[in-house]
């Protein structure tokens, strides 16, 4: 005679499955969303780099000859120069609904850069790129020595258009393009946290440097690799 399990042996069996599943697939999802994260910020970082490089080679620097008397003035003509150089999908100046929501991520965004930065005035100064990424001049911090900051949404009108999350800076100065705020960590880690005065603008640094995304979870040690 076979022996068989029983039905209750399988229930029990299948509900220590689900116990395990239930416990476990959180954390897959989440470490599969953070991998996707670092790969687009990575990916976003190498063709911004690849643009602005490719528009100084042609024309120079593209922060030249151009209207620096306000904070706004600059930063369409400064992304048109940008333009040719990215896989654009819409120019947000021709429409702007399809590059923000105003009750999803635009209202997001523009809460957030007036308590960090003060300003938004964003709209005619965005594109979205044919890989869902929004590319967004915003305001200087610095006109005198023609700082440049961009923000990168990697998915777009997507959810949560959260610092940190799926919203990150970058800055052009010195004639370079780096991470925001990365001068920052020469003393401190605040400029990844939301509830610091740099309010989590330089999460592009951490992510470039460490490839994790471990601020989001715990304050992390020295060695950025695990919590304190």
């Amino acid at each position: 005679m076979k022996k068989a399990f029983t039905l209750a042996e399988v229930l029990i069996t299948l509900g220590i499955i689900g116990i395990v599943a239930a416990m476990t697939l959180p954390s897959l999802i989440q470490k599969h969303t953070e991998k996707q994260t670092v790969v687009r910020v990575k990916k976003a970082y190498s063709t911004l780099l690849n643009a602005y490089q490719l528009a100084r080679y042609e024309y120079g620097d593209p922060r030249d000859n151009l209207d620096w008397s306000s904070a706004n003035s600059y930063k369409r003509p400064f992304l048109e120069r940008l333009i040719p150089y990215l896989n654009i999908g819409v120019d947000c100046k021709d429409n702007i609904k399809l590059c923000y929501d105003q009750e999803s991520n635009r209202g997001s965004h523009k809460a957030q850069l007036e308590k960090t930065w003060g300003v938004f005035n964003a709209d005619y100064s965005s594109v979205l790129l044919k890989d869902g990424t929004l590319i967004a001049v915003v305001q200087s911090g610095n006109p005198y020595n023609k700082q440049v900051r961009i923000m990168v949404d990697i998915n777009g009108r997507k959810k949560p258009n959260a610092y940190g999350h799926d919203t990150f800076f970058f800055e052009i100065w010195n004639n370079k393009l780096s991470p925001a705020n990365a001068w920052a960590y020469s003393f401190s880690r605040g400029a990844c946290k939301l509830k610091s005065s740099e309010q989590a603008t330089g999460c592009a640094y951490w992510i470039l440097t460490y490839e994790n995304m471990n601020y989001l979870h715990c304050d992390v040690d020295k060695t950025h690799q695990k919590c304190e």
